[in-house]
């Protein structure tokens, strides 16, 4: 029954699931913030730490030309002591030279020397310039990836109670989905996906959390436990084991039924295929629906059947295409029961096409579902 609209606005979801998501979101954007700065510090470091390696060798290189010049000084005044028999004048152009050998050694160390500082200066600044540079353009990336700007609202998946009627993959892959959309932190995921949880399944996650040691608090919980291992669990408590085996079972017996319409039994095999872990391979599925469609359809179809690599849902949509455009009007028998017409005695008031069968509604009252097959 559809309930009347009452004017109010409503919201997706609850105040308190607002304000925890708006909660994890900043977190993530303050995280994403305090990377980048850490990112920054370790280049300016990593500079800091090239500079005072290039100092250091500068002194060193200095140091080491001051003694081999005052060792070259030195020796330069042994041999002239040892020259002590020559005459005054000849001391003094000695010493003369003596000076001029010195002071020219040392320029020509101080230049030497100066150069491979320079050089190494060079180096420095172009490796500095370059991690700079780097770092720039992996923001430039990163801001390109995720724009500074609020996340887009995405509905908060509908609550999941653990009924036999609620179907668990659909909720799964909703959950997978905003969880990736909305980049949750790897240790907010579980806490997440239990604000989507609610009657037998969110007490089911509860115990998970007191059994891990984390009593009632799932805030602890989820940063010790993969998102994978939480919806796990919840599939083998909630969800009914023998599906895939009933699947199977149906699927393998699927051709026995007299399919009147490729599409008809194409919307019953997808439901089919849908179920996790039915076991049925994909050249058995492609035999499945070939021996099941119509018998008109399948000289057409017999080649493509054959092909290597081809795939069920590649074939079932050939045939349902091919049936549109050239099976006779005569076969969509469903325009016999149109409004006005009779159906068991009773008359037709309206039809409602489906996805495997016709809905009409009697102006006796009541409906009745007629299959397509």
């Amino acid at each position: 029954m559809v309930e009347p609209r009452t004017g109010k606005e409503t919201s997706p979801y609850t105040p308190e699931q607002q304000a925890k998501m708006a909660a994890v979101v900043k977190e993530n954007r303050d995280r994403k913030e305090r990377e980048k700065q850490a990112k920054l510090k370790a280049i300016a470091d990593e500079r800091a730490a090239k500079m005072k390696e290039v100092e250091e060798e500068m002194k060193k290189k200095e140091q080491a030309a001051e003694e081999e010049a005052a060792t070259e000084e030195e020796k330069e005044k042994m041999r002239i002591e040892s020259r002590q028999g020559s005459s005054g004048t000849k001391k003094d152009t000695d010493a003369e030279i003596e000076k001029k050998i010195s002071e020219e050694f040392a320029r020509e160390i101080v230049t030497h020397i100066g150069g491979e500082v320079k050089q190494l200066r060079d180096n420095v600044g172009k490796y500095c310039e370059g991690a700079i540079e780097g770092a720039k353009a992996i923001a430039a990336a990163e801001g390109e990836r995720r724009p500074r700007k609020e996340p887009v609202k995405l509905k908060f998946p509908d609550a999941y109670g653990g009924k036999k009627e609620e179907n668990f993959d659909n909720w799964e892959a909703s959950v997978n989905s905003y969880i990736y959309l909305q980049h949750i932190l790897t240790e907010e995921q579980v806490l997440v996906a239990f604000q989507a949880l609610k009657d037998d399944a969110a007490s089911f996650a509860r115990s998970l959390a007191r059994t891990a040691g984390c009593e009632n608090n799932l805030v602890a919980y989820s940063k010790v436990t993969p998102l994978s291992q939480f919806l796990k669990l919840l599939r083998e408590r909630f969800v009914d084991p023998t599906r895939g085996i009933r699947a199977f079972d149906k699927l393998q017996t699927i051709h026995s039924r007299q399919w009147r319409s490729a599409k008809a039994l194409k919307g019953t095999m997808d439901d089919l295929v849908a179920v996790p872990d039915h076991g049925v391979t994909v050249p058995q599925l492609v035999q499945l629906f070939y021996r099941a469609i119509p018998e008109a359809l399948r000289g057409h179809l017999f080649d493509k059947s054959q092909q290597a690599g081809i795939t069920y849902d590649a074939l079932s949509r050939e045939a349902v295409l091919y049936e549109s455009k050239s099976m006779p009007v005569t076969t969509f028998w469903h325009t016999d029961l149109e409004k006005g017409k009779k159906w068991k005695d009773r008359t037709i008031s309206d039809q409602v096409k489906a996805k495997d069968h016709l809905i009409l509604t009697l102006e006796e009252g009541g409906t009745e579902e007629v299959p397509y097959d």
